[in-house]
């Protein structure tokens, strides 16, 4: 599974635009929208800060959608 796919999967379990997303990983929503759609990939050491986020912001929530 992608970043992109993660992201966008992530955003659609907690009902999240973009613009929302964004802010909760400190990304530009412009790199946001590349990542989700395959057309960028960010560098390793982001992606793992990234993913980090989002493991936190999913304990955060229960995992309870």
């Amino acid at each position: 599974m992608t970043i992109g796919e993660r992201l966008l999967m992530f955003r659609a379990k907690y009902n999240l635009t973009q613009k929302q997303m964004s802010k909760l990983i400190d990304e530009n929503i412009n790199m946001l929208y590349r990542y989700e759609n395959g057309n960028n990939k960010p560098h390793k050491k982001n992606e793992l800060r990234i993913l980090m986020k989002l493991e936190k912001l999913e304990k955060e929530r229960g995992n309870n959608g």
